[in-house]
């Protein structure tokens, strides 16, 4: 076997010993969210987060340090496929029609807010921290959703003229009056009922990122 054949083989074992553990954080993750939004984050133990992932307790601390850790991961994990999920289907919209960076903003909004009052059990976990996150998704080494985080800053930096820190900034604005609108109207119909507020809440989106000359 040549050193070519060796490092081929050697990183081949790495990638599917890295597969594993992968996979076993995947199960502990998911079975995790199905017993917290079943049953609630306090009422379930640790013993049975494992035992329904079938993996061995031990396993559990190579992943995460306590039960808070795990339910931190879990806000970040379903945040992110909810946030990467809505940029798949904007795309597919995008690719269809002419749309400008407003209409791309509400139809994202549109996504999250209407995915969310379909699944209350996933707004309840993440209640208010879906802002939280934002952080962690920018910072993602997700390629497609760094490319798609990218196109919505280039497209502010252009309307706007303003800084890449200052589009990110605006971006996490947007992300938090959805977040908030998310947890309060979807869960408690209050102040206000959520198809109420969208108005409100679109119209202090269309400000924040509307062109100098509109």
């Amino acid at each position: 076997m040549t050193n070519s054949q060796s490092c081929i083989l050697v990183g081949d074992i790495m990638a599917t010993i890295s597969e594993k553990k992968n996979e076993k954080r995947m199960k502990i993750l998911e079975s995790a969210f199905s017993l917290f939004t079943s049953k609630s984050f306090s009422e379930t133990a640790i013993d049975e987060i494992v035992k329904t992932a079938g993996v061995a307790k031990g396993t559990f601390y190579l992943y995460f340090k306590n039960k808070y850790d795990l339910l931190d991961q879990i806000i970040i994990y379903k945040s992110t496929d909810l946030v990467k999920e809505a940029f798949y289907k904007l795309d597919e919209k995008s690719q269809k029609e002419d749309m400008s960076l407003y209409d791309k903003m509400i139809f994202f909004g549109d996504y999250i807010l209407d995915y969310m009052t379909e699944n209350k059990e996933l707004t309840a976990l993440i209640k208010k921290d879906l802002p939280g996150c934002f952080d962690e998704i920018i910072k993602s080494n997700d390629s497609y959703l760094k490319n798609s985080i990218e196109k919505l800053v280039i497209d502010l930096i252009n309307i706007k003229n303003i800084s890449e820190k200052e589009a990110l900034k605006r971006l996490y604005v947007i992300v938090e009056m959805v977040g908030s609108v998310a947890c309060t109207a979807i869960l408690y119909n209050r102040p206000y009922p959520v198809e109420e507020i969208k108005p409100v809440l679109y119209s202090i989106i269309k400000d924040m990122i509307k062109g100098d000359a509109d």
